[in-house]
């Protein structure tokens, strides 16, 4: 833990914050692959499939504000991937170079084995 930095599994609740979070790295960056920021919809959509794959979600927050997020899902669909995952890590603007993305992608490797 950094500085009071927590991480737990993400909830339907921390989906405005992880849309906005993601919503500046889609205009802002070029990791997304995307051109349009998703609107709460969409990423509900995509937290919900993610969930129901038995993949981890997860949020990293301190004093109830979400600073980043993570997850795993499929890298491919063909079989013999089948065992293997691909990452995502977003951090909010306000929170990079913190350390952060470590401590989510250490949490995410270890809910994944």
């Amino acid at each position: 833990m950094i500085d009071g930095i927590r991480i737990r599994a993400a909830t339907l609740a921390d989906l405005p914050a992880i849309t906005a979070i993601y919503g500046h790295a889609v205009l802002n960056g070029t990791a997304s692959y995307e051109y349009d920021a998703p609107s709460l919809d969409e990423m509900s959509r995509r937290y919900d499939a993610i969930i129901a794959g038995s993949f981890p979600y997860l949020v990293a927050y301190s004093a109830d504000k979400v600073l980043g997020y993570a997850y795993a899902s499929h890298f491919r669909t063909r079989p013999a991937y089948r065992f293997m995952v691909e990452d995502s890590i977003y951090i909010a603007p306000d929170a990079q170079g913190l350390g952060i993305g470590t401590l989510l992608l250490a949490e995410l490797l270890a809910r994944c084995e």
